[in-house]
């Protein structure tokens, strides 16, 4: 079973073009054989990946959709809207993972990461390039995982 983790900017604009991109790398990646696709869980870039792999569950019913969330009150301080997508994607999630039961510090951010990349053959990530970012920091972790056997980076 070959799986996949997504990193993403919370910055990440929803347009139809990104989107598309996004739509179609997660494709290429079922093409490859990937059935399990990790996630962040945080908004933006995150949200926007859930909802494109229940599209394909459409499509491919075997795929899996695991949900990381790095700490207990993970979307406190999101607005109504995004906390209302949230909620709504993590119940389409086959299992959750909750990293730590701390409310938010750095290191549960760091630790999300980290078994994000421990668990997967890929990383997809949705970038806008900038380096002081938690979807960075990702992809450089990804970078030294030996395991992970590709790292495909769009950009915005």
């Amino acid at each position: 079973m070959k799986s996949l983790s997504f990193t993403g900017n919370r910055s990440a604009p929803k347009t139809s073009e990104l989107m598309w991109r996004l739509h179609q790398a997660i494709e290429d990646y079922i093409k490859k054989g990937v059935t399990t696709f990790n996630c962040g869980c945080s908004w933006g870039g995150d949200l926007f990946f859930m909802q494109s792999i229940n599209k394909h569950k459409e499509t491919y019913p075997n795929l899996k959709l695991v949900g990381y969330i790095p700490h207990a009150n993970q979307s406190e301080k999101w607005t109504e809207e995004n906390k209302k997508l949230y909620h709504e994607l993590l119940k389409t999630c086959d299992k959750i993972v909750q990293v730590s039961d701390e409310p938010y510090t750095e290191r549960c951010m760091l630790f999300r990461n980290i078994r994000l990349v421990e668990n997967c053959d890929y990383l997809l990530a949705l970038s806008d390039g900038r380096k002081n970012s938690g979807c960075w920091q990702t992809i450089n972790l990804a970078v030294e995982n030996d395991k992970v056997k590709e790292v495909y980076i769009i950009k915005y």
